[in-house]
């Protein structure tokens, strides 16, 4: 049945108008709004990818859907419809007095209405995905439902969409209205030709809002009002030129993605105006972008679009392209061929042979392997505003991309040594390295000193010319660069005329915190200009005044030549920088401040509230790489200058006062980060207001955080799942809840925990309410058996704990045991 009154007429002078429409009526909309700041790409998004072989070998996938009720995944395939429950991938099989007839095909679409009932549709079968009574999920057909006058043996349902508890499907012929008991309409806009893109052809329909729209060869855009399908006045530009998306805008006006046309701008009335954004338009054409039904933006507004070459488009609420995701970020493929967003902002694509989770609220990206990266990050730092980051293969910089179509850069430094330190030097990069020290000048690398043992170079804060470099037999070495930009050695001093030293850090201009080799203990060194150094030994309060009186021996300098029976045994001093300064703390965590002459005060504090969060890198063997200056355990925010801390289970972040006193501002879980690839490396920075802490790996990977955001992220609520349950060995029906009494009377009960992220880490608990109250201890395993059970009422409950250290609610299942 048409709707269109005098089809016929218009088909005829429909072709014959359209130079004439382009010409008159169509007005090009220019790019008028910048990118937001927000928008800024650290990294590549965090992509998990299942591959083929862990969707068990589909021949194609072409449809996804995240469940609103229990959160287990669902993938339309070729064969038809996966189920993943974050441990178990499970075949759902199509099967129906129809279905059995014909030779089904490809799940194009699966959809979820107001009440979680999950459809799925495609090639000869249309049905629902319900909980089957022995655990898991199984489909159960629809097809008879269709209205006698159609012949349901040939219906191929392309596409839909849901709105509140209907469903419309679309066929080249027909859009079906599914109410959830019965087809409540069946529309045929045109008659039409033979052949896919022929005339009359439904190409899709797509909903935006709650307006659904149809797109037909040869004629137009249709809307779907008053239960009629309604042509769209001077939408004939859409005869011959696809839609593939439709998303809202500002002011009602929708924004309607074409391959041929790009962005048009519909005013939701009757005008179409091409819309001037170079770049995604570039995308659209030479990417072909590929149809969603209904675009699901993200919390902030972004639109997310899919493509049959490029991967995934991300435009921000005026249009503007903020991020390209492709195989250069880690997907398997750029052919996808569905989206699904859920609320914590996380795409699950499809592709033709695999599926992806990409976190897309970029609370953490990263920089890897496939971006050059090699090798564990040692130390991360920011200089002339730029991120650069040492690895145990060498030294990286990131180069920030002008075009938000490209990645953001990581450039090798090619210094081909093992870097142990890095630092800003007249301008230039100045690399202490395993085999000799580098100044990088541009392309160029101009050899600073051949000598292998210097470690923790210093740009002097007295003049800016010098360099200090530590030696563990010559002590403190003096490099000065000349007018000419040589660098070259002035002079070498040991602490005392003894002893070599391990390393230095600046406190103050003109002086130095100085740890000596093989634990000889801490100094304080003044210098001058020409290299020349005063020491003196820093002690705690309490020994320092032991050390300072006359009885002392003033040949005891070292910790090696002091009587430690006689007068005091001397603390290890770490050096701490805060953002109110230099502090020091022994190895009782006790802080000390330096007073004017640079001996220690007692602050009243004590680093345990800190230390006892089991920070990651501060132990007897990274101690000594924090003094030498190839690791660093803290670092500061410039911004807020605050404090932050890797433990085991986060971040610490902590602002201390001049006086030493401290507060534990906040502490933020690792979120998808993994602990165990953290190699220690640490720099706190900022974007905008926002908190930006930069991580290094184990694995060639140099990650960014934003911890903020990921606290502020919604969070999905996920409640464990009980699969199946085996009585005496045999799987029985989960709403059957009385047993009988028998010599066996064994029970296994299968669950999992579809949470999805970093589902390795997710741990379980359980108990047997009727056997015994107490739970188990947390652990992977996910099934309880119990045994040899007496008559009486059990109630099961298994608890989830995730990465996060979140417990989940509690799921329960309830039988009895009848008396024999």
């Amino acid at each position: 049945m048409s709707i269109y009154s005098n089809l016929s007429i218009m088909r005829l002078t429909i072709n014959l108008s359209l130079h004439l429409f382009f010409s008159l009526f169509f007005v090009v909309a220019q790019e008028k709004f910048p990118s937001n700041v927000n928008d800024k790409k650290l990294g590549n998004l965090e992509i998990k990818n299942y591959t083929n072989k862990f969707l068990e070998r589909p021949e194609s996938v072409w449809s996804v859907l995240r469940s609103s009720k229990s959160k287990k995944m669902y993938y339309g395939t070729y064969g038809g419809v996966l189920e993943y429950d974050g441990i178990n991938v499970k075949s759902i099989e199509i099967d129906g007095p129809i279905e059995n007839e014909i030779r089904t095909s490809f799940t194009r679409t699966l959809l979820e209405d107001r009440n979680k009932n999950i459809y799925a549709a495609g090639g000869g079968f249309f049905g629902k995905i319900i909980d089957s009574d022995f655990g898991g999920s199984e489909y159960v057909s629809l097809m008879e439902k269709i209205p006698d006058t159609i012949n349901p043996y040939i219906q191929v349902f392309w596409g839909g969409v849901n709105k509140e508890n209907d469903i419309y499907l679309y066929t080249r012929d027909l859009i079906f209205k599914y109410n959830g008991q019965e087809f409540e309409k069946v529309w045929k806009i045109s008659d039409r030709e033979e052949g896919v893109d022929s005339y009359g052809s439904i190409q899709t329909i797509t909903k935006v809002d709650d307006r659904i729209f149809a797109r037909v060869w040869g004629i137009g855009l249709f809307e779907l009002v008053n239960d009629n399908f309604q042509f769209i006045e001077n939408s004939e530009l859409f005869s011959s030129n696809r839609i593939e998306s439709m998303a809202s805008l500002e002011d009602n006006r929708i924004a309607v993605f074409s391959r041929q046309l790009g962005v048009v701008i519909f005013d939701g009335f009757n005008n179409f105006k091409l819309l001037n954004k170079k770049q995604a338009n570039k995308w659209l054409k030479e990417k072909l972008i590929y149809n969603v039904s209904e675009v699901k933006k993200l919390s902030d507004g972004k639109i997310p679009l899919i493509s049959f070459e490029g991967g995934v488009l991300v435009l921000n609420k005026n249009l503007d392209v903020v991020d390209v995701i492709d195989q250069r970020d880690g997907l398997l493929s750029n052919t996808i061929t569905s989206i699904y967003v859920d609320q914590n902002d996380d795409i699950y694509s499809t592709s033709l042979l695999s599926a992806s989770k990409i976190k897309l609220s970029n609370s953490v990206t990263s920089f890897t392997e496939s971006n050059g990266i090699k090798g564990l990050v040692q130390k991360i730092k920011k200089i002339d505003d730029k991120i650069y980051f040492s690895t145990t293969e060498d030294i990286f910089r990131v180069d920030e991309s002008e075009s938000s179509l490209n990645n953001n850069k990581i450039v090798d430094l090619q210094i081909n040594d093992i870097p142990k330190d890095f630092i800003s030097f007249g301008g230039n990069i100045l690399s202490v390295n395993n085999l000799n020290s580098l100044l990088i000048r541009k392309q160029n690398k101009i050899v600073v000193s051949n000598d292998r043992l210097l470690e923790s170079p210093v740009k002097s804060m007295l003049d800016d010319r010098l360099l200090i470099m530590t030696h563990p037999i010559d002590g403190i070495i003096f490099f000065k660069r000349l007018n000419d930009n040589r660098i070259i050695k002035i002079k070498s001093s040991k602490i005392l005329n003894q002893q070599g030293v391990l390393g230095i850090k600046e406190i103050a201009k003109g002086v130095l915190f100085v740890e000596t080799i093989n634990n000889e203990g801490s100094f304080v060194c003044s210098y001058d200009r020409k290299g020349n150094i005063k020491s003196k030994r820093v002690l705690v309060p309490d020994n320092q005044k032991v050390f300072n009186s006359e009885n002392f021996p003033k040949e005891q300098k070292f910790n090696s030549q002091i009587d430690q029976e006689e007068y005091f045994v001397p603390l290890e001093l770490n050096l701490i920088n805060t953002g109110s300064g230099y502090f020091i703390f022994d190895q009782n965590l006790d802080l000390y401040s330096f007073n004017d002459e640079f001996d220690l005060s007692s602050t009243g504090q004590n680093l345990l509230s800190i230390f006892e969060k089991n920070l990651t890198n501060f132990d007897p063997i990274s101690r000594l790489a924090n003094i030498s200056g190839r690791q660093q355990f803290t670092s500061i925010n410039p911004l807020t200058r605050n404090n932050w801390f890797l433990s085991s289970q986060g971040l610490i972040e902590v602002n201390f006062k001049e006086d030493g006193q401290y507060e534990i501002i906040g502490e933020y879980p690792y979120g998808v980060i993994d602990i165990n690839e953290l190699s220690g490396a640490i720099l706190a920075d900022n974007i905008g207001s926002e908190n930006l802490l930069w991580l290094g790996s184990k694995d060639s990977k140099l990650i960014s955080y934003l911890p903020n955001k990921y606290l502020n992220e919604k969070k999905i609520n996920v409640k464990p799942i009980i699969n199946s349950a085996a009585f005496n060995g045999e799987i029985i029906n989960l709403f059957q809840s009385d047993f009988s009494y028998n010599n066996s009377r064994n029970i296994k009960i299968d669950f999992s925990f579809p949470s999805l992220e970093k589902v390795e880490e997710n741990l379980f608990r359980y108990r047997l309410i009727g056997l015994n109250e107490n739970w188990t201890d947390w652990s992977a395993t996910t099934e309880g058996i119990f045994t040899n059970l007496y008559e009486g009422d059990y109630i099961f409950e298994v608890q989830a704990l995730d990465a996060d250290f979140n417990e989940s609610e509690i799921e329960s299942y309830l039988f009895s045991i009848s008396p024999p």
